[in-house]
């Protein structure tokens, strides 16, 4: 964050902001992830010495999707754009048991109960977790040529948000278990309450400075620097892509 200010405040000393624009922006992101470690979600089978809740057999997925209004500063040479406004973000990830490993009906475990010597255990098939974040992009973008239709630039970009809510969505082994879904949804432990990606990338432009203008840019590598934005997955690089309309207002 500090050194995104820092590129911000040189970028501005270096050009006088001359143009702004306001549009929207929306974009996903898909995340190489494994599986994190939690003492109340096991396998239902192939218990081992080395993974002794069975997690060697469970799958999990995380994708970042996002959509917001943005406002766009351009400087007077029109080679540095500085963007920030409001985004809505939502990570989602999915947990389910490996299919060439599905040996039976069930397919994992959660306890969600444990009192004295009674231990209650849900049998579950598939388990997604959404969080919801409020929050405030940064981009600063370098442009490689200069004003035309068409142009290529550099972006690098922040987001930042704060927790609205969080919801758990299971699929359970037993129908009969539905109304326990908010238990077990709280046996997964609570996603953080703040929420940091850092989003390099490459696109393009096209269009009139003096008009309607739309980008699109491939952001890669793409890293969530908070802790904990999924209770159910730890997630690693990932790829992807961001759709921007603009529109000049001065």
């Amino acid at each position: 964050m500090a050194l995104l200010a820092v590129g911000f405040t040189s970028a501005a000393q270096a050009q006088e902001l001359r143009r702004f624009n306001l549009g929207v922006d929306v974009g996903s992101t898909t995340y190489c992830t494994d599986f994190r470690e939690n003492q109340a979600i096991r396998a239902t089978s192939s218990v081992t010495l080395f993974s002794p809740n069975g997690s060697c057999e469970l799958e999990t997925t995380t994708n970042r999707h996002y959509y917001g209004i943005k406002t766009e500063f351009i400087s007077s040479n029109g080679y540095i754009g500085l963007s920030t406004g409001l985004r809505y973000t939502q990570i989602k990830s999915t947990l389910k048991r490996e299919d060439w490993l599905d040996y039976s009906k069930y397919k994992f475990y959660v306890l969600y109960s444990q009192n004295g010597s009674t231990t209650e255990y849900a049998q579950v098939e598939n388990l997604d977790q959404e969080v919801d974040y409020l929050g405030i992009p940064l981009d600063l973008r370098l442009y490689t040529m200069k004003p035309r239709f068409f142009r290529l630039f550099i972006n690098l970009g922040f987001d930042f948000g704060i927790k609205v809510a969080d919801k758990a969505t299971i699929d359970f082994a037993n129908a009969t278990m539905n109304p326990h879904e908010a238990q077990v949804g709280r046996a997964l432990g609570t996603p953080a309450s703040f929420l940091a990606t850092f989003n390099p990338g490459l696109g393009f432009k096209l269009g009139s400075n003096d008009g309607l203008n739309v980008s699109m840019q491939v952001n890669l590598p793409s890293y969530i620097i908070s802790t904990k934005a999924s209770t159910l997955a730890t997630s690693g690089l990932g790829i992807g892509a961001q759709l921007s309309i603009y529109y000049p207002i001065m």
